[in-house]
């Protein structure tokens, strides 16, 4: 995937919302339609990774682990 970043727009569906993810983005992902995908909340952002179980729960903790941390993984980087 080109390191460039998408623009989506969120579109009305049903009663909820949601965007249209790029063709691209989906290969990167390595997903295809019908798949699902994980969504995780970091500061500022929302991470996406394709819904294995094994993998999804080890991204999970280390972004827990990471937002739990952060002063410290802050600290660290300006060292």
């Amino acid at each position: 995937m080109p390191n460039k970043a998408s623009t989506l727009n969120v579109r009305a569906i049903g009663d909820s919302s949601g965007v249209i993810l790029p063709k691209l983005t989906l290969e990167h992902l390595g997903v295809s339609r019908g798949q699902r995908l994980i969504a995780t909340p970091v500061p500022g952002a929302v991470v996406l990774i394709p819904d294995d179980s094994r993998m999804g729960a080890i991204v999970a903790d280390a972004l827990s682990f990471m937002e739990e941390h952060d002063d410290a993984f802050r600290e660290l980087s300006m060292r």
